[in-house]
């Protein structure tokens, strides 16, 4: 809040400036400048600190630029004012006088609505932009990380393939990326999942999916299951073949009981992720 003889700062001092002053007793502020530096070494060479009234800060001036100037408070004013005769000059120290005790009324009343908007207005507009650079970091490290472990499973299947050496992607993980976030984990294994399933897990224990949801107690049928989940994830397609990031969950083994054609199956020790990636999406619905 600002009056137009004297200033209500953040922190509820109240001041007025050299240049306010200058304007206000019709002075050269150049002149009111060089008075309150006489002022302040009067005050130090007798003991006294200048800075308890006066303290060097600036304005901008009609031509835009930045010049210096003095922020007093009202004793640092009654000291440059009382030199300052005339008629005139008594009614602005009056009206001076009077606005600093205004403004003293105004912070003692309680009535600072707004300067209590603007304090939280301020404090909001630090909090997110402090909120926006820890996010942007953390987005930074996030991808990063992201980068990092898929390099190191992309190198692992590549050097599956080259020496036809099968990899279990979880002991991977347990051994070279044990810190990296669950996510990337995930989704790292999903889109992945074809070139895993090609080095690594053909010979993983695998059941139908109502043994499975049975044994996990997920109270819903295979159909359903599908229905509302494997399809719309694209882990399973319409003709029920496992597709995309399906194939880290399960495969398409040859079908029993019609000739040339698949059935899906799903990875016994790695239902559970799975489960646990459908809750997510049950819980963000």
């Amino acid at each position: 809040m600002q009056t137009t003889l004297v200033n209500l700062n953040q922190d509820n001092s109240i001041t007025t400036t050299s240049k306010v002053i200058a304007d206000s007793f019709d002075k050269e502020h150049r002149h009111v400048m060089v008075r309150i530096r006489n002022i302040i070494e009067d005050l130090e060479a007798s003991g006294k600190r200048g800075d308890v009234y006066f303290k060097i800060t600036s304005y901008t001036s009609d031509q835009n630029k930045e010049l210096p100037c003095y922020e007093m408070n009202r004793d640092g004013f009654t000291l440059v004012a009382m030199g300052f005769t005339g008629s005139d000059a008594l009614q602005w120290k009056i009206g001076y006088l009077n606005a600093f005790n205004k403004m003293e009324e105004y912070i003692k009343s309680g009535k600072q609505t707004e300067l209590t908007l603007v304090d939280k207005m301020r404090e909001d507009t630090e909090m997110l932009e402090a909120r926006a650079d820890r996010e942007e970091a953390e987005q930074r490290l996030y991808n990063l990380q992201q980068k990092g472990a898929f390099d190191t499973v992309q190198h692992a299947l590549k050097m599956a393939e080259l020496f036809n050496n099968p990899i279990d992607i979880n002991d991977l993980i347990t051994r070279d990326l044990s810190t990296t976030p669950a996510p990337i984990l995930r989704d790292l294994k999903i889109n992945l999942a074809p070139q895993i399933q090609q080095f690594g897990t053909l010979d993983t224990d695998r059941s139908s999916l109502a043994h499975l949801l049975d044994l996990h107690g997920f109270d819903m049928t295979p159909a359903k299951f599908n229905a509302e989940f494997l399809r719309p994830m694209g882990f399973l397609s319409d003709n029920n073949k496992v597709i995309n990031g399906g194939k880290y969950y399960g495969t398409n083994d040859k079908s029993s009981s019609a000739k040339g054609t698949t059935q899906p199956r799903w990875f016994d020790h790695r239902f559970a992720e799975l489960i646990e990636h459908v809750q997510e999406q049950l819980t963000s619905k």
